[in-house]
């Protein structure tokens, strides 16, 4: 069987890095909209920001795509981030408390998938900015991470799918 459409293929480093670059920034333009009514999209971008970013390092490090989807990891981000600091990730000393906070906060937040359904269950999830912050730092290092270990991995290689949208049908007169 073909494994890319078992979906056991391995997933290059720098796509999830490229996927995790644009959750971060999506999840800044939402916060730096006027409307704050929006912090719950928020934080699962964030959320699934971080885990991209950490997967991608996992990747860089040897990880199969396979063994990222199954426990202990998954969408497990306190997992990702213990594998992480193992495998030998590092940010600047004077972010690590933050970085670590921030991932605990939006992991906790996030049992019983909390940023994308009503639970019962009370969150606390770390504030909007600072949170936005620590992602779009963490996505930055992982990055820097890829384009250290394959200075050419921010190259785009050849294509391996295509994204068709559709557009709403029109009438015809």
């Amino acid at each position: 069987m073909d494994e890319r459409v078992a979906g056991t293929a391995d997933i290059e480093p720098m796509a999830f890095v490229n996927g995790a670059t644009d959750f971060a920034w999506a999840a800044a333009a939402l916060h730096e909209l006027p409307n704050r009514h929006a912090a719950g999209p928020t934080y699962l971008l964030m959320a699934h920001a971080i885990e991209l970013a950490l997967k991608g390092y996992l990747r860089l490090q040897g990880l199969s795509t396979a063994e990222l989807a199954r426990p202990p990891y998954g969408h497990d981000l306190g997992a990702l981030y213990t594998e992480c600091l193992s495998s030998g990730f590092c940010c600047p000393v004077e972010k690590r408390l933050d970085v670590a906070n921030v991932i605990e906060l939006l992991h906790k937040s996030n049992r019983s998938q909390g940023l994308r359904y009503f639970t019962w269950e009370s969150q606390w999830p770390p504030e909007l900015t600072w949170g936005v912050e620590v992602v779009q730092s963490v996505v930055a290092l992982v990055k820097v991470a890829a384009l250290q270990r394959d200075p050419n991995a921010g190259t785009p290689g050849p294509a391996v799918k295509l994204i068709v949208t559709i557009g709403q049908p029109q009438q015809r007169d």
